[in-house]
């Protein structure tokens, strides 16, 4: 980040962390490889995604109250994401393994508190 920063391409307050998820396709059933980036700045945060090769899909706001990330009870490595807006529907990602997984609720609670989030409240199958 600290060269983006330098380059004028990301403000001076911005941060970012990427990790490589499944996404369950909007209109089939099958999971894509999707490259997430989390993101905050001026007291947003935003998770985005793009193809596997970098080419941008959609992004929503997630440090906005009301925003719910839920642990599915099917395997302890797929989530189910909630916007706030009705911009965009609720969808599903999957982690390849337990890490994976882990790494993901912690950079998606970092960035919910980077954004200004208060209510990050979780338990392992319940929304945050």
């Amino acid at each position: 980040p600290r060269e983006a920063v330098a380059a004028g391409a990301v403000p001076e307050d911005g941060d970012f962390d990427r990790i490589l998820l499944f996404k369950l396709a909007e209109y089939m059933a099958s999971w894509e490889v999707r490259l997430f980036t989390f993101s905050s700045s001026g007291g947003e945060a935003y998770l985005s995604w793009a193809s596997k090769w970098g080419e941008p899909k959609d992004h929503i706001v997630i440090s906005e109250e009301g925003m719910k990330l839920v642990r599915l009870p099917e395997d302890d490595s797929s989530f189910l994401i909630v916007p706030v807006t009705s911009e965009h529907r609720s969808f599903k990602v999957r982690a390849r393994t337990r890490e994976e997984a882990a790494r993901f609720l912690e950079l998606f609670t970092l960035y919910r508190r980077r954004g200004g989030a208060t209510s990050l409240a979780s338990s392992p199958k319940s929304p945050i």
